[in-house]
């Protein structure tokens, strides 16, 4: 006899594990408002010095112009549509988000702590396995801007987590 395992997972917590390569902890919580429809928040908090590549890097840029020694907080705020999502956060996504933060000895000006604000667009896909262990990735490219300084790069994502 087959037991089915599956049930409703409207919400998704997760871990980026490929930032903490740069000194960079984030997270996101995503929650499905209606059927295809989701709605997600990443904080993100920069708290080891570590070498992101200098001024033109694309990790730098990326984490709001961050230097070596630079520490920072933000957050992502987005849309996800979900081409398959009915009741559970799994299969194909894309979507827009904004990011905002505060970045302190920033490679555009390192004399004190600066906000940037950004854009990103994101697509990729997520697995919810039928304990509740999810796993997803995509690409994506950003935008963000700082005190004048303008910066486009490429994004990718990994997410390890676990949908209740």
């Amino acid at each position: 006899m087959y037991i089915s395992e599956w049930r409703r997972r409207p919400v998704a917590l997760t871990l980026s594990p490929l930032p903490l390569a740069w000194g960079r902890l984030s997270a996101a919580a995503e929650v499905l408002i209606a059927p295809h429809h989701a709605l997600v928040a990443s904080p993100n908090l920069l708290f080891v010095e570590i070498d992101r590549g200098g001024r033109s890097s694309f990790v730098s840029e990326g984490f709001g112009f961050a230097s070596t020694t630079s520490s920072s907080v933000g957050v992502e705020l987005g849309y996800h549509y979900w081409s398959h999502a009915r009741d559970s956060l799994r299969g194909p996504f894309f979507g827009p988000s904004i990011l905002v933060g505060d970045t302190s000895q920033s490679t555009v000006d390192p004399s004190h702590a600066q906000g940037y604000w950004g854009l990103a667009l994101d697509g990729g896909g997520q697995e919810v396995f039928p304990g509740g262990f999810t796993l997803g990735g995509g690409a994506g490219l950003g935008f963000v801007r700082m005190a004048g300084a303008t910066a486009v790069f490429p994004r990718v994502l990994i997410q390890i987590g676990w949908s209740p």
